[in-house]
């Protein structure tokens, strides 16, 4: 069964849906190993087909310090960090950040091999977490809302798993 989201971006972006891009994702289900393109569609696949709970949470701020503020306590109390991607991305007169939980993805060594590796390995857990906030702040106003996903499906909060 294709969800709403797939037969969207199969309409409105066919260049993102071809199976080639899908091939290529690196998101992919710890269930099934299906590939997806974006974070979003693993979250309505998991609940969907696997019946997880994955609790999508919206919040507000009213400055992105009291944003920082909360996003470190929630670290603390999750035992986990989000971490940025990239920069801000300008849409309209909101600055977008995504942040992710940072065991997600792949390592990457990045010397020669001279060195040898930490005896503990990479945190890094070869796939992507489905932990991870979406920050819009108003450029005018200051304030900020996040979308927030809290559980992390992939991996446990243990670092040795």
């Amino acid at each position: 069964m294709e969800s709403s989201l797939n037969k969207h971006i199969a309409k409105k972006h066919p260049d993102e849906s071809s199976k080639e891009n899908l091939r290529e994702s690196r998101i992919s289900c710890p269930n099934c190993s299906e590939k997806f393109i974006t974070l979003t569609s693993l979250i309505h696949h998991l609940e969907k087909s696997h019946n997880e709970k994955v609790p999508i949470n919206k919040l507000s701020f009213e400055s992105m310090k009291e944003f920082y503020l909360w996003k470190k306590q929630e670290e603390q109390s999750s035992d986990s960090l989000y971490v940025q991607d990239s920069g801000c991305r300008l849409q309209g007169l909101n600055c977008k950040r995504y942040y992710y939980c940072h065991r997600s993805g792949v390592f990457k060594a990045k010397g020669k091999g001279l060195r040898v590796l930490k005896i503990q390995g990479s945190c890094k857990i070869n796939q992507f977490c489905t932990a991870n906030m979406q920050v819009s702040e108003d450029t005018v106003t200051g304030k900020v809302t996040v979308t927030h996903c809290s559980q992390h499906i992939g991996h446990t909060l243990d670092m040795s798993s």
